[in-house]
């Protein structure tokens, strides 16, 4: 047996975020303190069926609606010499935090210290094709008295890779406790 098949991914990430302060967690477990992600998780589901994740074209604005302010599309970009990940869209709840990134590159928004919180937690998603909730204790210094809780999951794109991720992030002050 590979030594390698029985670490848990999501507890792999977990133990390379604390080891390297990064201030966010995974939990694959999908069990949600806002009433509103575990809304989400289940419009996933749904629209994936038995497949293992929707197409992008597949979650229109109609049933988006309720989620659209706090929500976020990225696209991996792949390229000589690293994969990138684009704003595609980013919600207007989260615009009036940290400005409107719709466009951008994750480098290009999150200081390089952290940028391996962010791409890793992407890169996790899509690796695994299946969603998870992860929760935030920003540290960039325009939000850093911010904390969140995402749903983010992996989509596929119109050439049917799973190259999309699709969050939903609600935000409260540090003071407010997400369980």
């Amino acid at each position: 047996m590979n030594a390698h098949a029985s670490i848990d991914p999501f507890d792999a990430f977990n133990t390379r975020a604390h080891k390297d302060g990064w201030a966010c967690r995974c939990d694959p477990s999908l069990d949600f303190a806002k009433p509103e992600l575990t809304q989400v998780a289940a419009l996933w589901r749904d629209k994936a069926g038995e497949r293992l994740m929707p197409a992008r074209s597949e979650l229109d604005a109609r049933s988006l609606k309720p989620f659209l302010a706090n929500m976020t599309l990225l696209e991996r970009v792949d390229g000589d010499p690293k994969r990138r990940f684009r704003v595609r869209l980013h919600g207007t709840a989260l615009t009036r935090y940290a400005g409107d990134s719709t466009g951008q590159y994750i480098e290009d928004l999150v200081p390089g210290d952290l940028i391996d919180t962010y791409t890793g937690i992407y890169d996790l998603v899509l690796a695994e094709r299946r969603p998870m909730r992860v929760l935030w204790d920003y540290q960039m210094p325009v939000i850093s008295y911010l904390k969140g809780e995402t749903f983010i999951a992996p989509l596929t794109g119109k050439e049917g890779l799973a190259n999309i991720l699709f969050s939903v992030t609600y935000i409260e002050m540090k003071d407010q406790a997400f369980r």
